[in-house]
């Protein structure tokens, strides 16, 4: 991770925000929100009614699947659970 850090021009002893951990991640987390939204879409639900069931808010859910948001393993647990997948199945789909 910091071979990284340093790699994209930011200083070590710099505090990485939450916006740099995004961009530098982006296309795996494109990857997996959208392997969620066709999870979700396949099994007929909105984003609020699986929001709902993830305990989690529909902006959320929205943002996550546009890949603008670094979801916990937890957060990505629940969905995949509610989902009837698994974290490997959303792994595998999202070809990381």
């Amino acid at each position: 991770m910091m071979r990284l850090i340093v790699f994209m021009g930011v200083s070590p002893r710099r505090r990485v925000s939450s916006a740099d951990l995004v961009a530098l991640h982006a296309p795996l987390l494109a990857a997996v929100g959208e392997a969620i939204c066709a999870q979700r879409r396949a099994r007929k639900l909105t984003q609020q009614e699986l929001a709902d069931r993830c305990g989690v808010q529909r902006a959320y859910l929205s943002a996550l699947e546009h890949g603008t948001r670094n979801p916990t393993l937890i957060t990505l647990s629940r969905i995949t659970d509610e989902l009837g997948w698994s974290l490997t199945g959303l792994m595998h789909d999202a070809n990381v």
